[in-house]
């Protein structure tokens, strides 16, 4: 987690109920880091 909110997307939230976790690469920590959707 690392606590960026700078991923947006859109998302059917009737076929995907649960939170949105996406591996996306961080330009502040230089690596790939688990983004998790917040609500």
């Amino acid at each position: 987690e690392s606590g960026e909110r700078l991923y947006l997307t859109s998302k059917n939230k009737r076929n995907n109920p649960d939170r949105l976790q996406l591996k996306k690469y961080s330009p502040k920590l230089r690596k790939h880091v688990l983004f998790t959707e917040v609500k």
